[in-house]
């Protein structure tokens, strides 16, 4: 998603955003304008992006920007339509945009457009991977190639079966649709070249590691991991009591769940003898990664990379997805609106209508 921003902005520190503790340093702030293309029309949704090269896009009017993420200096702009949830993704050399029914473009690093494929569905979500753009659209996963935006093919939901998402990493990909047989719904592996299904499984795919196909059973509370290729089945992890979000790191999961404390009855002298004071019992929800951390959780989780996020409506709270150190954490007064991370910095959408960036240091 982009961001609409006023301005590049100045390095002074925003009154709103808040660093609480970690390694931040603020670089600059903006101002942000949030406007449709017709007043009769919402502002549309706006979330930062980040890119592993260290640049980062936003909209300024009826322009895509495209600027350093320390600096704020624009490298290059496009012409956009800014009355949509604009969503941008980075490829390996690509920049990807989507524009919920205008279409498809893809930018090279030094802004010279690609390619581009139109669409006039509005319901639409983009999804990239350094060798692939995938664009769901309605009941359909298109896949494209970046460097020319040539639609390689088009996978299509089972009739009367809902799209619920995909999932995708450099040669894989799944989606997840509706089933009657769970909340979790159903998952088809789909050939990275042909989009043709590989395997049907009921669980939704939490991801891919060295060959494994790791998909989550809700209702079992089990992960079960099945070999990339074949799908044939290599095992199955039951995790204690999750609640919420599920999430794979380097093949491990990372998940949300309510734990009990139990504080041992102690005894006290009282002027009648000794008195035993009952056993204490405490719940506290923690995000956990089983036998190396735990640490307590809030709000919702996301990975982005080597970093776990506690996404609060005010607040961010980042540690380390290996071992669940402090690496940084922030609060707005006025509410987050989004953010992204990226390899050098943190940029931070907040309810009052500014942008802030944040270098790692």
């Amino acid at each position: 998603m982009l961001v609409i921003l006023a301005s590049c902005g100045s390095a002074e520190r925003s009154a709103d955003v808040r660093p609480l503790g970690g390694d931040l340093a603020l670089m600059w702030s903006a101002e942000a304008t949030l406007a449709p293309r017709l007043r009769t029309q919402p502002p549309p949704l706006l979330l930062p992006a980040a890119f592993p090269w260290g640049d980062m896009l936003y909209a300024k009017g009826g322009e895509i920007v495209c600027a350093d993420d320390l600096t704020g200096r624009v490298r290059w702009t496009a012409e956009a339509d800014t009355g949509s949830a604009i969503q941008a993704a980075a490829c390996r050399e690509e920049v990807a945009v989507l524009e919920p029914g205008t279409g498809l473009r893809t930018f090279s690093r030094d802004g010279r457009q690609l390619g581009a494929w139109a669409t006039a569905e509005l319901d639409s979500a983009l999804l990239a991977t350094p060798g692939r753009i995938y664009v769901a659209e309605g009941d359909r996963l298109h896949a494209f190639e970046p460097a020319t935006v040539r639609r390689v093919w088009t996978w299509r939901a089972p009739p009367g079966q809902a799209f619920l998402g995909a999932a995708a990493s450099e040669e894989n990909v799944a989606v997840n649709v509706f089933s009657d047989q769970g909340p979790q719904g159903e998952t088809f592996a789909l050939d990275f070249h042909a989009g043709t299904p590989r395997g049907r499984l009921l669980g939704r795919t939490l991801g891919w590691h060295e060959g494994r196909h790791f998909v989550w059973r809700e209702k079992l509370s089990e992960v079960w991991i099945r070999d990339s290729l074949t799908g044939a089945y290599l095992g199955v992890r039951k995790l204690d009591s999750p609640e919420g979000p599920v999430l794979l790191h380097e093949g491990e999961a990372l998940y949300a769940s309510v734990n009990r404390y139990f504080t041992e009855g102690v005894a006290r002298i009282s002027a009648d003898g000794a008195r035993e004071l009952p056993q204490e019992v405490s719940a506290v929800r923690e995000m956990q990664r089983e036998g190396a951390w735990r640490q307590p959780w809030v709000g919702g989780a996301r990975l982005d990379g080597e970093i776990l996020t506690d996404v609060r409506p005010d607040r961010i709270t980042a540690v380390g997805a290996r071992d669940g150190a402090l690496h940084w954490e922030l609060k707005a007064a006025s509410g987050i609106r989004g953010f992204a991370v990226g390899p050098r910095c943190v940029v931070v959408l907040t309810g009052d209508g500014r942008v802030s960036c944040y270098r790692r240091t």
